[in-house]
């Protein structure tokens, strides 16, 4: 009987114990989270009024955030509108952020959304009457993303930060990569958690007044940065749509749309991009073979013969250099000479590395053997 009464009393404790620390998480998990959700909420505030003095209103739905141990913060849409119109721009529509780990000294976290409108482009583009433009706009442009991203305290003291992020972009005719990883080392960070000193970050980042007032020190060292396009389709993708266009613009031709048609009409947009490389400037210089075979990768994707195409920035000395963006670069980041002082900084310190991945072809079906020749006759 004695036994018995102990083993309950100890249970009894135990229980105790076990609420005990479960309403002191909660407790805790709760302030986080309220934390959490008023700072995204105050910063998605700030926008709203710097964009708002720039002709562009902000609607959205503030973030509402859940979970005890790993959070989960959403906003149901977030749209851009022109305030001289009011007419919509862009929406990001059920925008979610996940902080899957969250430690002392660093955490991992997801940033997605269920879907992405360009309404915006998508009427100029329907004003134009260009419908082989419209088409590639369709197939071509993002309609969702996600992102991941580790960040790890490497300095408390001098407040850096080291982050790795990739983040993927999905069309109905492609998918775009985007990889980056890289350092930040600002005195603002050195009494701040990670959590919170990467949110002001980012949201400083977003806003081009904080930026420029110099309200934000800090600086940024790139160790890699990619971006990836994939596609095992893209020529199913664009070639009924060049021939619609060749169709429409050769109404009368007897000389049918082939192989060799479809190869022109691609050739006829490279030269559009050349075009482009030329006037921008980057047409010369120490990245214009890099370019040059980047678009002749997405050429040869267009023609079914590679499924990637990828082009990376990679430092010349490691680790790379630390570099700032002063507030006067910032206010002037419109101007052609700020653009060229900065490209000439990332032509002295980093390397372009182009490189494609050949579509595989599909497998072959197993041919049967003789003990099998009769199974295949049904």
């Amino acid at each position: 009987m004695l036994n018995k009464k102990i083993m309950i009393v100890l249970l009894a404790l135990g229980a105790l114990v076990i609420i005990a620390l479960l309403g002191v998480s909660y407790q805790l998990s709760s302030k986080i989270r309220a934390e959490l959700e008023l700072t995204l909420n105050d910063h998605l505030s700030q926008a709203v009024n710097t964009y708002t003095q720039r002709g562009l209103n902000i609607s959205y739905a503030p973030f509402v955030c859940l979970g005890m141990s790993s959070y989960q913060c959403i906003s149901k849409h977030i749209t851009l509108i022109d305030s001289h119109t009011g007419e919509e721009v862009a929406k990001v529509a059920g925008l979610a952020l996940h902080i899957d780990e969250i430690q002392t000294g660093s955490m991992q976290i997801s940033l997605g959304a269920d879907h992405l409108s360009f309404s915006g482009i998508q009427k100029a583009i329907q004003e134009s009457k260009n419908q082989e433009l419209l088409d590639l706009y369709t197939v071509l442009m993002p309609e969702s993303f996600v992102c991941h991203e580790k960040d790890i305290v490497s300095d408390k003291h001098s407040g850096a930060v080291s982050s790795q992020r990739q983040c993927t972009f999905k069309a109905q005719g492609i998918q775009y990569r985007y990889s980056f990883d890289g350092r930040v080392k600002s005195p603002d960070f050195a009494d701040k958690t990670i959590l919170n000193a990467m949110i002001s970050y980012y949201g400083s980042l977003s806003l081009l007044d904080k930026l420029s007032s110099g309200e934000l020190q800090a600086d940024f060292a790139i160790d890699h940065i990619a971006f990836v396009l994939t596609s095992s389709h893209l020529k199913d993708t664009l070639y009924p749509i060049l021939e619609a266009d060749y169709r429409q613009h050769h109404p009368k031709t007897k000389i049918p749309f082939d192989t060799k048609a479809y190869h022109q009409a691609l050739e006829n947009i490279r030269g559009f991009i050349d075009f482009g490389l030329t006037f921008s400037g980057l047409g010369v210089g120490p990245y214009a073979y890099g370019l040059q075979q980047f678009f002749d990768g997405i050429v040869a994707m267009a023609e079914g013969e590679v499924s990637e195409v990828s082009i990376q920035l990679i430092p010349k000395n490691n680790p790379a250099p630390y570099f700032s963006l002063t507030p006067d670069t910032i206010s002037n980041l419109t101007k052609l000479g700020t653009q060229q002082r900065l490209l000439a900084k990332v032509f002295n310190h980093y390397n372009l590395q182009v490189s494609t991945q050949a579509l595989k072809a599909p497998d072959k079906p197993a041919k049967p053997s003789k003990s099998d020749k009769s199974d295949t006759t049904h």
